[in-house]
């Protein structure tokens, strides 16, 4: 069905704006916390924090009736745990672990401002930057002498995952207004919709 092109280009000016302000103010927020070990509880609750935005975003475009669990975990899988997010295919260790345990992790880090427990023989770390380049591989091999299997993760590479998946995301959102269809443009007024019922945007008070 055709669309009002104009329409279609303010909603999604809006849309992207408010989303680019999310994006520039959590990776920001990110870099207020210095690289090192007292930090990195910090720097995770802020990664998850930004996954759970990106998540209502993604199920307001697609209109999901899924619960918190069930959204979050088809998010990290259909956008982060997969081949189509560079971190994902390039990072060593990420690949040890599921939806299943990111959502786990999520839990521990925002309602319990910890790490969860050890999954079976996977020894799970995260480390800060300097740590990730200088002694993974002696990290690494000192599990490995214990009989574990490894998982070595920086903060950074965490919400480098997840700003991969956001770009993903954001790439089937905003549609060329010459291809975009009525469905893209009522997607867009549900996000719109909801950044305006969560407070997310401005609402000048009625003066009559």
């Amino acid at each position: 069905m055709k669309i009002d092109k104009e329409e279609y280009r303010i909603i999604s000016r809006e849309v992207d704006e408010t989303i680019g302000n999310i994006v520039d103010e959590f990776n920001g927020a990110v870099g207020l916390f210095k690289n090192d070990k007292k930090f990195v509880r910090m720097r995770l609750l802020i990664a998850f924090s930004f996954a759970e935005v990106i998540c209502g975003i993604f199920g307001k475009f697609y209109n999901l009736s899924l619960g918190n669990e069930d959204l979050m975990k088809k998010w990290f899988k259909d956008y982060c745990l997969n081949k189509e997010n560079e971190v994902y295919e390039k990072h060593k260790y990420i690949k040890n672990l599921d939806e299943n345990y990111f959502y786990k992790l999520r839990c521990s880090v925002i309602h319990a401002f910890t790490l969860p427990e050890q999954e079976g023989k996977n020894a799970i770390m995260f480390i800060n930057g300097s740590e990730l380049h200088s002694s993974i591989d002696k990290i690494d091999s000192g599990f490995t002498g214990l009989g574990l299997k490894t998982t070595i993760m920086s903060t950074d590479s965490i919400m480098a995952l997840f700003t991969k998946g956001a770009e993903n995301l954001l790439k089937e959102i905003f549609i060329d207004e010459n291809n975009a269809n009525s469905d893209n443009l009522n997607a867009l007024k549900r996000i719109n919709v909801e950044f305006y019922r969560r407070g997310a945007k401005h609402i000048e008070l009625n003066k009559a």
